[in-house]
Protein backbone atom coordinates (compact mmCIF):
# COMPACT_ATOMS: atom_id res chain seq x y z
CA UNK A 1 0.00 0.00 0.00
CA UNK A 2 1.31 3.25 -1.38
CA UNK A 3 0.34 6.48 1.05
CA UNK A 4 1.47 10.23 -0.27
CA UNK A 5 0.59 13.95 0.93
CA UNK A 6 1.58 16.64 -0.91
CA UNK A 7 1.17 20.29 -0.07
CA UNK A 8 1.23 23.09 -2.77
CA UNK A 9 0.82 26.87 -2.54
CA UNK A 10 -2.86 28.70 -3.39
CA UNK A 11 -3.23 27.99 -7.03
CA UNK A 12 -5.29 31.01 -9.01
CA UNK A 13 -6.88 30.43 -12.22
CA UNK A 14 -7.38 33.26 -14.30
CA UNK A 15 -10.73 34.29 -15.31
CA UNK A 16 -12.21 32.72 -18.47
CA UNK A 17 -14.39 33.74 -21.62
CA UNK A 18 -17.48 32.12 -22.04
CA UNK A 19 -18.11 29.09 -24.68
CA UNK A 20 -20.80 30.26 -27.13
CA UNK A 21 -22.27 28.02 -29.92
CA UNK A 22 -25.10 28.37 -32.54
CA UNK A 23 -27.09 25.40 -32.45
CA UNK A 24 -28.98 26.29 -35.48
CA UNK A 25 -29.15 27.02 -38.20
CA UNK A 26 -26.20 25.87 -39.81
CA UNK A 27 -23.27 27.72 -41.23
CA UNK A 28 -24.18 28.29 -44.93
CA UNK A 29 -27.74 28.23 -45.21
CA UNK A 30 -29.65 30.17 -47.71
CA UNK A 31 -33.11 31.69 -47.00
CA UNK A 32 -35.78 33.80 -49.15
CA UNK A 33 -36.37 37.19 -48.02
CA UNK A 34 -38.66 37.68 -45.23
CA UNK A 35 -38.42 33.94 -44.61
CA UNK A 36 -38.39 33.24 -40.85
CA UNK A 37 -34.76 32.27 -39.78
CA UNK A 38 -35.18 30.91 -35.87
CA UNK A 39 -31.21 31.47 -34.39
CA UNK A 40 -30.90 29.41 -31.27
CA UNK A 41 -27.86 28.93 -29.23
CA UNK A 42 -26.39 29.07 -25.31
CA UNK A 43 -22.75 29.55 -23.65
CA UNK A 44 -21.41 28.22 -20.77
CA UNK A 45 -18.40 29.87 -18.03
CA UNK A 46 -16.17 27.81 -16.07
CA UNK A 47 -16.87 30.50 -13.14
CA UNK A 48 -20.54 30.90 -13.76
CA UNK A 49 -21.73 27.83 -15.50
CA UNK A 50 -24.63 28.46 -17.71
CA UNK A 51 -25.02 32.42 -19.41
CA UNK A 52 -28.65 33.89 -18.69
CA UNK A 53 -30.36 34.23 -21.27
CA UNK A 54 -30.14 38.61 -21.31
CA UNK A 55 -26.96 38.14 -21.76
CA UNK A 56 -26.84 36.28 -24.97
CA UNK A 57 -26.93 38.92 -27.54
CA UNK A 58 -27.40 38.36 -31.65
CA UNK A 59 -25.64 40.72 -34.00
CA UNK A 60 -25.53 40.76 -37.99
CA UNK A 61 -22.48 42.47 -39.73
CA UNK A 62 -25.23 43.77 -42.30
CA UNK A 63 -27.84 45.26 -39.82
CA UNK A 64 -26.31 45.21 -36.44
CA UNK A 65 -28.10 44.15 -33.27
CA UNK A 66 -30.94 41.74 -33.89
CA UNK A 67 -31.57 40.85 -30.56
CA UNK A 68 -31.15 38.82 -27.05
CA UNK A 69 -31.94 35.42 -25.88
CA UNK A 70 -31.17 31.61 -26.60
CA UNK A 71 -33.79 31.63 -29.28
CA UNK A 72 -34.43 34.67 -31.87
CA UNK A 73 -36.89 34.48 -34.34
CA UNK A 74 -35.60 36.85 -37.44
CA UNK A 75 -37.58 37.44 -41.03
CA UNK A 76 -36.10 41.36 -41.31
CA UNK A 77 -32.77 40.37 -42.78
CA UNK A 78 -31.77 42.28 -45.61
CA UNK A 79 -30.96 40.29 -48.78
CA UNK A 80 -27.19 39.45 -48.81
CA UNK A 81 -24.34 37.53 -47.00
CA UNK A 82 -24.72 38.08 -43.11
CA UNK A 83 -21.79 36.86 -40.50
CA UNK A 84 -24.36 36.11 -37.52
CA UNK A 85 -22.60 36.38 -34.32
CA UNK A 86 -23.80 35.16 -30.83
CA UNK A 87 -21.75 37.19 -28.03
CA UNK A 88 -22.57 35.50 -24.31
CA UNK A 89 -21.15 37.83 -21.63
CA UNK A 90 -20.16 36.47 -17.89
CA UNK A 91 -20.40 37.85 -14.74
CA UNK A 92 -17.48 39.32 -14.89
CA UNK A 93 -17.58 41.20 -18.04
CA UNK A 94 -15.89 38.55 -20.33
CA UNK A 95 -17.57 37.76 -23.91
CA UNK A 96 -17.32 34.85 -26.00
CA UNK A 97 -18.54 34.80 -29.22
CA UNK A 98 -19.72 32.29 -31.89
CA UNK A 99 -20.28 32.62 -36.02
CA UNK A 100 -22.37 31.21 -38.35
CA UNK A 101 -23.02 32.81 -42.17
CA UNK A 102 -26.31 32.44 -44.05
CA UNK A 103 -27.35 33.83 -46.80
CA UNK A 104 -30.49 36.00 -47.79
CA UNK A 105 -32.02 35.78 -50.95
CA UNK A 106 -32.84 34.10 -54.22
CA UNK A 107 -29.68 31.94 -55.63
CA UNK A 108 -29.62 32.29 -59.22
CA UNK A 109 -28.11 28.67 -61.03
CA UNK A 110 -27.39 28.93 -64.95
CA UNK A 111 -26.91 25.64 -66.35
CA UNK A 112 -23.96 24.87 -68.87
CA UNK A 113 -24.15 25.53 -72.48
CA UNK A 114 -22.96 22.51 -74.17
CA UNK A 115 -21.69 23.55 -78.10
Amino acid sequence: MNIGIGESAPVTIPNQAPYAVIVNPETGGAYAPGNLVIFSGSAVDMEDGRIPDGQLAWSSNRQGALGVGPSLPVNTLQPGSHTITLTATDANGQQGTATINVFIGERLYLPGIAR
